[in-house]
């Protein structure tokens, strides 16, 4: 990987800080062209609040250039690392992925430039894309999700299910924001939101992120979303079955141990220790046969 791969790389992982949601619609008109953010990993979902490290030039430009403006970004993911940043082609990214607005930035002590956005929508790329010298650009096609109502797409018991599964799953991750734990208080009139913020908590791979922000159907959505759940949860608990197993032999071990040194001890204060320099003699002179 050469030097423009690996700071491409460390400006797109995105750090998930708080995964807030805005409940309240994006009604702005939003502008066909775009800034463009090129992306390893894409865990921003509409109306989710995250942010992500900046540390390539031609980003950070583009960040700053953005706040002066209308603060609008479009954030696709790379189907591949191995690119040349400065070339990059619409066919090199994943065909879905998000409108976003900046809401703020800040040097992170790394040196890296910490940006807080958050999602307004789905997003296609309609044509490729433009490179200036100072920054990227790209013409995007917006798709803002349609208003569901659980019952009317039959997705009810589908929420319940992907609640109960993430609920379960939270309890066996450490590090998550605490905001997440009360997903099942939260959200009930608004599925769309819920089946992002789901996702977007999950450590899956990219491209697994990347296919799900393309499906349109919320039911169909739900039924993705309940599929990885389904595997998380069953590989979690499989993890955490193999941890305790190996803990339980580590700590028989050291209980082992504990008491062999504990009867080492204990034959020495009776004078009966396995070190006994005389006792090789003592066999010796006990396995021949003396005369009186």
């Amino acid at each position: 990987m050469d030097s423009n791969n690996k700071k491409l790389h460390k400006l797109s992982t995105p750090v998930i800080e708080d995964l807030a949601c805005a409940i309240e619609a994006e009604d702005a008109e939003l502008p066909e062209s775009m800034f463009l953010i090129p992306m390893a990993e894409l865990n921003s979902f509409p109306n989710l609040v995250s942010s992500i490290c900046v540390d390539e030039s031609l980003s950070r430009q583009t960040i700053q250039k953005c706040m002066n403006g209308d603060k609008l970004l479009a954030l696709f993911a790379l189907k591949t690392f191995n690119v040349d940043t400065t070339c990059l082609m619409k066919e090199d990214f994943y065909p879905i992925g998000v409108a976003a607005r900046v809401l703020e930035f800040a040097e992170n002590p790394s040196g890296w430039l910490k940006v807080t956005i958050q999602g307004i929508c789905r997003a296609s790329m309609k044509d490729d894309i433009f490179h200036d010298p100072q920054d990227m650009t790209a013409s995007v096609k917006l798709a803002r999700s349609p208003e569901y109502a659980p019952k009317e797409y039959n997705i009810e018991h589908l929420m319940l299910e992907a609640k109960r599964l993430f609920a379960e799953i939270l309890k066996l991750i450490p590090g998550l924001p605490p905001s997440l734990f009360k997903i099942n208080q939260l959200l009930d009139d608004q599925p769309a939101i819920l089946a992002d913020l789901i996702m977007a908590s999950l450590p899956l791979k990219s491209n697994i992120k990347a296919e799900f922000l393309a499906i349109d159907d919320l039911e169909e959505r739900f039924l993705e979303l309940l599929k990885h759940l389904t595997v998380e949860l069953s590989n979690r608990k499989l993890g955490q079955a193999v941890s305790e197993r190996i803990e339980k032999s580590l700590d028989r071990r050291h209980r082992e141990m504990q008491l062999r040194e504990q009867i080492k001890a204990i034959k020495a204060e009776l004078g009966d220790s396995d070190d006994d320099p005389h006792a090789e003699l003592q066999d010796k002179l006990a396995s021949i046969n003396l005369p009186e």
